[in-house]
Parts: structure tokens; C-alpha cells; sequence
């Protein structure tokens, strides 16, 4: 055995180590490298094809259950805390977190120049609009669809009727009266819904017919649904000094 040492072990190149080749066959030296030293704190030993060399990238000693390992910066590796039932989003400039979980019938939301955030789902609108008639004095009328304006106890007709297809609360409510004929005094009228032909709620009561187009509305509507109720629109006519004629409505009522 040829060696280059007072202590007549075996010599071999710098970083080789020796090891066990199998019992009743001499030892022998690694074929790879590897480092002398430990230095750069927390990197980690990596084959590269040939030698086992020291990483770039530094990890963490240790991590919590669940912890999601991501680059923090260049050449750093650390842990994302996790959030039960939460959602893994990137804000504008690319860094990862953990959006908490959102609360029922949330939806996850792109925003613009800003991270995903949980918002109320979109709602549903319903829609009427009628044809035109010729409302009477301090007179308490329904609106039909595509039927005359102006229509008395109509809550058993169909298409009086505004179905609510899903659970919800009417929150808003925005409508238009417009005249075709001869416009009316400066009196106003009230706009209302009525659920299930038993409760009223105003949509408004300040509503004109001395325009050819006269709009209402109103966004702190709190009116609980069912899927399965209905609702009628109830028009409430004051006691003008001028009857306005052709008079047409409509109005949208928004489900959130």
C-alpha cells in the first residue's frame, strides 16, 4: 500500500472521505467531495452531479406542523405560517400569506393593485316593468308585468307576482315612472313592496309624476327572503290637482 504519511494510512484528494466498502474488504475513499468546513449557517449539503457541495440558499433550523416553506428573499428559504381553512394569495408585488378562512357564502375576489380578499357574493336582481295607464286619486294599485299599469287586487295574478328563486334580503330597490301624457301635479306618490301579501315596506314615498321621467330608489332596504316567497310592487297615488296619463313604471329590486 502506498501512503504519503508517518501514520502509513492511505493518502487520497482534498474532500474525499473514507468508508466501509463491506465486511472483509479494505476501506477505500469516496469518489465525491465535501466540504472541510461548515460555513454559511443553515445551508444544507447538495449532490451537484459530482461532489456534495454547500447550498446558496439558507433553510430554517426547524419549522411548525403545517408551515409552508417559501423564498422570503433571495437565497432564503423560511416558513408561511398556515390558517385553518385559509387560502394562499400573493399581493401586487408577489409575496405570499395566508388569507384567513372568510365566512359563509364569502367569495374569493381579484382586487386591482391589491391582494384577493373575501367578499358577500353577488346577489340577483328582479325586474317589472308595465304598460301605461291612467292612475285615479288617492287609489292603491299593483304593478303587473306587461300589463296595464294600473291594476286593483291583483296579488292572485302570476304575473303580478315577483317569484324569489334563492334565500336572501332585499337590500336595494331603484325604479322609474315616466309620463307619456299629461304630467302631474307636484304631489307625491309612495312606491312599496309587499311580501307574500302580507307585509309592507316603502320604497319610497316621495315619488312624482310631474316629469316625463321620474326615478326613485332605496339602498337600506332589509327585507328577508325565502326561496318560494313572492313580492308585489304596490303603487299608492296621492290626490293631485292634475292626473298625470300614460303612465309607466318599472323598477329593479336587487337580492343580496
Amino acid at each position: 500500500m502506498v501512503t504519503q504519511n508517518s501514520a502509513n494510512n492511505k493518502t487520497e484528494a482534498t474532500g474525499k472521505l473514507m468508508q466501509g466498502q463491506g465486511v472483509g474488504t479494505a476501506s477505500d475513499y469516496s469518489t465525491a467531495t465535501y466540504p472541510a468546513t461548515a460555513t454559511g449557517t443553515g445551508t444544507i449539503l447538495r449532490a451537484d452531479g459530482t461532489n456534495w457541495v454547500a447550498t446558496t440558499a439558507t433553510y430554517p433550523t426547524s419549522t411548525t406542523i403545517n408551515q409552508v416553506l417559501y423564498s422570503s428573499a433571495a437565497n432564503v428559504v423560511s416558513g408561511l405560517a398556515t390558517a385553518n381553512n385559509g387560502v394562499l394569495i400573493a399581493n401586487n408585488t408577489g409575496v405570499p400569506s395566508m388569507l384567513a378562512a372568510g365566512t359563509i357564502n364569502q367569495v374569493l375576489t381579484a382586487n386591482t393593485a391589491a391582494p384577493p380578499s373575501w367578499q358577500d357574493s353577488r346577489g340577483y336582481t328582479l325586474y317589472m316593468s308595465t304598460s301605461s295607464g291612467n292612475p285615479a286619486d288617492s287609489t292603491t294599485y299593483y304593478w303587473a308585468q306587461g300589463i296595464g299599469f294600473i291594476l286593483n287586487t291583483v296579488t292572485t295574478i302570476a304575473n303580478s307576482q315577483l317569484q324569489i328563486p334563492v334565500t336572501g334580503t332585499i337590500t336595494k330597490a331603484y325604479g322609474v315612472i315616466t309620463v307619456g301624457g299629461t304630467l302631474g301635479s307636484a304631489s307625491n306618490s309612495t312606491v312599496r313592496i309587499r311580501l307574500n301579501n302580507t307585509t309592507n315596506t316603502d320604497v319610497s314615498t316621495t315619488v312624482t309624476t310631474n316629469a316625463a321621467s321620474n326615478t326613485f330608489s332605496n339602498t337600506a332596504l332589509s327585507i328577508a327572503v325565502t326561496a318560494g316567497d313572492y313580492i308585489n310592487i304596490q303603487f299608492v297615488g296621492p290626490a293631485w290637482a292634475t292626473n298625470p296619463t300614460t303612465v309607466r313604471g318599472s323598477i329593479t329590486v336587487y337580492v343580496a
